[in-house]
């Protein structure tokens, strides 16, 4: 094999690990991206799960004040949960 078949040869194999180094790169953001997105979702499906609970027991009890808080509170989060996705909307 000649010297410029060579060289010719080691600049495609440097291309193509470059390329694939920056197909790497971009997989790893998206992956970090998607998991970022799963834990404000687990996060929200927390905080929204606490809230029905309490909603639960406050109509149990019928308790107005406490069902009026856990109502602000759902409205709080859905505002929140609005606004963060408002961007895309």
């Amino acid at each position: 094999m000649s010297s410029a078949r060579k060289r010719a040869a080691l600049h495609k194999a440097n291309t193509e690990t470059e390329r694939l180094r920056q197909k790497l790169a971009v997989a790893e953001t998206m992956g970090n991206v998607w998991k970022a997105a799963a834990e404000y979702a687990a996060g929200k499906h927390t905080e929204l799960v606490d809230l029905c609970r309490q909603l639960h027991k406050a109509e149990e009890t019928k308790n107005q004040q406490d069902w009026t808080a856990v109502i602000r509170s759902l409205e709080k989060v859905g505002a929140d949960s609005t606004a963060a996705m408002g961007s895309n909307a």
